[in-house]
């Protein structure tokens, strides 16, 4: 994924190019919970820690959807173009 990223640094990163990526990075499915590999999430995510029942929420990321991700990813993408 570096040399890839590497290779295509003088072109402007596009959606394709991160869902490549990620799915270079989880080449299997992580068995404990599903993921979507090599597209946007569409489901809330949350960074919790603490034993179940008296967990912590420290943060709990934007956009509760796919659609509310990739428009927030597009709009990231195209900053500064």
């Amino acid at each position: 994924m570096l040399l890839e990223s590497i290779r295509q640094s003088h072109s402007a990163l596009t959606e394709q190019d991160l869902f490549k990526w990620h799915h270079m990075l989880f080449i299997e499915k992580p068995l404990l919970y599903t993921m979507a590999i090599g597209d946007y999430r569409n489901e809330t995510m949350q960074v919790v820690s603490g034993r179940f029942g008296k967990q912590t929420v420290h943060f709990e990321a934007p956009c509760q959807d796919r659609e509310g991700v990739a428009e927030e990813m597009q709009q990231s993408l195209n900053f500064g173009l």
